[in-house]
């Protein structure tokens, strides 16, 4: 449920084969992904990190304060988020596509807005995707 917190999961060890300090962040038995590797899952300021995990039962949005390790919950999705949508902007809101919707969400208050609906993102050809651009969220869409 939304706003719920769960306790630390992280766990510190040493690499047996490099000796290099690791840190398990999650260790719930479930699905945990972070975002897609070309954006940062972390706020301005590094201390909280976004991710998305099935332990709820579908894909949905939490956030981890990196130092207490602790997990709160952001989303209550009935339907999977497109995990390779999600990003994080500048001011610490959350975007990403569920459904057929587009979204963006304050990591702070849990308030979602939507930003766009439409019948389908990825239907037709490759798909449709948005983009931030300096001042304006832009609509792409791809075919091959």
């Amino acid at each position: 449920m939304k706003g719920t917190k769960y306790k630390s999961e992280k766990k510190k060890y040493i690499d047996s084969a490099t000796g290099t300090t690791v840190w398990q962040m999650t260790d719930a038995p479930c699905n945990h992904h972070n975002m897609y590797m070309t954006k940062s899952c972390f706020t301005a300021d590094s201390k909280t990190t976004v991710f998305l995990s099935t332990r709820s039962g579908n894909w949905n949005l939490y956030k981890m304060e990196i130092e207490s390790g602790e997990i709160v919950q952001l989303t209550d999705f009935t339907h999977d988020v497109d995990i390779y949508s999600v990003g994080i902007l500048p001011d610490d809101r959350v975007y990403g596509i569920m459904g057929n919707r587009m979204f963006v969400l304050d990591i702070n208050t849990f308030e979602e807005e939507p930003l766009y609906e439409n019948d389908h993102f990825s239907d037709d050809c490759m798909g449709s995707y948005f983009v931030w651009g300096r001042t304006r969220l832009y609509i792409v869409k791809y075919c091959i």
